[in-house]
């Protein structure tokens, strides 16, 4: 795999943003012109709709991570409708099949019996406790790996607009619906990001899956995956089927095959790399992940950022860039 190029830019926070891997080498301010083909574009067709896949870890370091993406979104968004009008999905997947609902068995000895954990910080002993009975039950779809959430980590509905499990530029607040739905919470037992990638994009994205109507032959795909480690943990063997390779070729496989039709945009730990932005302390903050860089890395229009940057509005206004070279050259499927 060809070693990547790195970019820098600054942020609010005083910290800088590299962004790693494939994408446009453009001059000026990205132009998301995806309604159609440029004059000198070959004559491709361009895209005029985006399927967005987001992968958020909510293992239980991930709060501040989760709280820096919604952060962001919103100007990520508005950057892709200011230049067209352009048809969108949007899908949003955790990294393990757990739901907050699974914890209510979890009681504190010093409150009443009727009362469940709904977060706790076992480190600083600090609880959440709401009553047991405001947790609904297990809903279809809600704790299977790969499917879309479409409500807040205690089950709370997120205002998704239609009965899909996903969302769509009809939301009339898509910035609060995502916020909803993207904070999935810090209750992980055991994360698989690529499983999670692979599943939402594979069995999840059929006829008779939680994500079914998700996935269009005829849009462009853009995953995003944001996780402070690795796909493993040592610490009690869970790690997704595979390896980059057979994670990118799954990907591409949702594609029909077209690599073109695919962007991949990583927010991963840089903690093992020299000058990387990740702190190398506590491995409970960030862990090395040479597997999912080396996956960001794959993918002709693949870039990756470190997770730890205070700021992710940078590294999605780099992104930009790349989508727009991605929707110029797409040839819908078909």
């Amino acid at each position: 795999m060809p070693s990547a190029t790195a970019e820098s830019s600054g942020t609010s926070s005083g910290e800088p943003v590299t962004t790693h891997g494939s994408g446009s080498d453009d001059d000026g301010p990205p132009n998301l012109d995806v309604a159609g083909a440029s004059a000198d574009s070959g004559g491709a067709v361009g895209c005029t709709k985006v399927d967005f896949l987001f992968v958020i870890d909510n293992s239980g370091s991930m709060a501040e991570e989760q709280a820096n993406l919604i952060a962001s979104f919103p100007a990520f968004v508005d950057a892709i409708e200011a230049s067209v009008a352009v048809d969108f999905h949007i899908a949003i997947v955790d990294t393990d099949a757990s739901f907050a609902v699974e914890q209510c068995d979890e009681i504190c000895p010093a409150n009443p019996e009727d009362t469940c954990v709904a977060c706790a910080d076992e480190a600083e002993e600090v609880c959440t406790y709401l009553p047991c009975d405001s947790f609904p039950p297990v809903a279809e779809c809600l704790d299977t790996l790969g499917s879309s959430r479409v409500t807040d980590p205690v089950g709370g509905d997120c205002g998704s607009v239609g009965a899909q499990r996903f969302f769509t530029d009809a939301q009339t607040d898509l910035s609060g619906t995502f916020a909803c739905a993207a904070r999935v919470g810090t209750g992980a037992s055991g994360e698989r990001p690529a499983d999670a990638m692979t599943e939402a994009l594979g069995a999840q994205a059929g006829d008779d899956g939680c994500n079914a109507g998700f996935l269009r032959d005829d849009a462009l795909l853009v995953v995003t995956m944001i996780t402070d480690e690795d796909d493993s943990d040592t610490d009690d063997g869970v790690v997704s089927t595979g390896d980059p390779e057979q994670w990118h070729q799954r990907v591409v496989a949702a594609k029909n095959g077209d690599e073109d039709a695919v962007v991949f945009l990583g927010l991963l730990s840089d903690v093992d790399l020299e000058g990387g932005t990740c702190p190398d302390v506590d491995p409970a903050v960030a862990a090395p992940a040479p597997r999912l860089r080396a996956l960001a890395e794959s993918f002709t229009r693949g870039t990756w950022g470190s997770v730890c940057s205070g700021d992710y509005g940078p590294f999605f206004a780099d992104s930009i860039a790349i989508i727009d070279t991605a929707c110029t050259d797409f040839e819908p499927a078909g």
